[in-house]
């Protein structure tokens, strides 16, 4: 099978969001599990092919883009993409995202062969609808390229949790969707002491993963932190959350407002090395985001070893199992306790460090990528037989 596998958020400035590392991880690991005989054409716009693995089954494809100011990116997958995935001979197309932003590519059509889509979440229908968190323009773009999703010949999303919420907001075929769940690098916990080469980040220290967006609750955990200080917890709060600026300005804010303000560390365009050091170094890692598909900083931090804390939310319910301590996101003074308690009480930082590892190593890329090379066969067999 030659397999066409969208890269364009593998750029910079997305290669290390949440789907940017599903994409890096997933594309690994299928060029690695791929049966002989089967290759991979990444394709992507100037930009994206630094990022692409190195392997002799991978080829990469450059889309010359369209000049067309605003919609150049959207015309460019719609208009050549069909085309040179003609020409490459590919017989089943990837996906791995759905866009929110139309600088970003749209879910390609009118290809000729099946294609398979990725949908982490509906979010954007369930945490921002409603609301303004979200601008108009991105919520028009994300529910036009979700229905392109929709109409792909398999689907595939990260926990039985979001399938459930993908069903029940869209409607979706549930039998043309498949779960696979995501898999995570190797992060050996640290059984020596923590690595050395953390400059400017004071121990011991609480750590957060993620983004600014609002669905992390960012406020809610600095205001929460602020609280366990008060009550005497010795720890510093270190925040690694890229995002916009806007979202970022709220964050900073909320630290200027709480008491402890100094003790508060905002991290930006943090690298793998050194996330996988702070990840093992820290004491406690929280999360208490109010949506997720899956949730990969939460099961990284497991895989190191270090007790999390997390929201009790269906989809971090499911892939975290009896690896986290649950609170309620909604309540700071429960996430300040589950703070103080899991930087404080040897006996359940243990329990969780054992069951965190534990749980954490059922998540592999070589397993995500199995799974969804089974979906491409059915993916290809359903059009056939159609």
């Amino acid at each position: 099978m030659r397999v066409g596998f969208d890269a364009s958020i593998l750029r910079p400035d997305t290669l290390r969001t949440g789907g940017g590392r599903y994409a890096h991880g997933l594309l690994r690991g299928l060029l690695e599990e791929a049966p002989e005989g089967d290759s991979i054409v990444a394709f992507c716009l100037p930009g994206a092919t630094e990022a692409l693995p190195s392997h002799p089954r991978l080829t990469a494809r450059e889309l010359s883009p369209l000049r067309l100011g605003k919609l150049s990116t959207i015309a460019t997958y719609l208009l050549r993409l069909p085309r040179l995935v003609g020409e490459q001979g590919i017989d089943l197309f990837h996906a791995p995202f759905v866009h929110t932003r139309p600088s970003l590519p749209p879910v390609p059509s009118a290809l000729p062969c099946p294609l398979v889509v990725t949908v982490h979440d509906v979010i954007p229908l369930t945490l921002y609808s409603g609301d303004r968190s979200m601008p108009r323009k991105m919520v028009w773009f994300y529910r036009w390229n979700l229905k392109r999703a929709l109409a792909a010949d398999r689907i595939v999303t990260v926990s039985h949790a979001s399938r459930e919420d993908i069903i029940a907001r869209t409607g979706a075929d549930a039998r043309s969707i498949d779960v696979v769940y995501n898999g995570i690098d190797s992060i050996e916990p640290a059984d020596a002491p923590p690595d050395p080469g953390l400059p400017g980040v004071p121990r011991p220290f609480v750590l957060c993963v993620g983004s600014v967006e609002p669905r992390k609750n960012l406020v809610r955990l600095v205001e929460a932190f602020d609280r366990a200080a008060s009550g005497g917890l010795s720890h510093h709060l270190v925040l690694v959350a890229d995002g916009g600026d806007r979202h970022a300005a709220l964050v900073r804010d909320a630290v200027a407002r709480i008491d402890h303000p100094e003790h508060v560390h905002l991290l930006r365009g943090v690298d793998d090395s050194r996330l996988a050091a702070l990840y093992r170094a820290a004491d406690v890692f929280a999360f208490p985001s109010l949506a997720e598909g899956f949730g990969l900083p939460p099961v990284e931090a497991m895989r190191a070893g270090t007790p999390v804390v997390a929201s009790q939310i269906p989809a971090l319910a499911e892939v975290l199992g009896d690896g986290a301590y649950y609170v309620d996101p909604l309540d700071v003074q429960a996430l300040a306790d589950g703070i103080r308690r899991c930087a404080t009480d040897t006996v359940l930082r243990e329990h969780l460090r054992e069951n965190g590892i534990r749980v954490a190593r059922r998540y592999t890329w070589a397993a995500a990528a199995q799974s969804t090379l089974a979906v491409y066969r059915q993916g290809a067999a359903g059009r056939e037989a159609a």
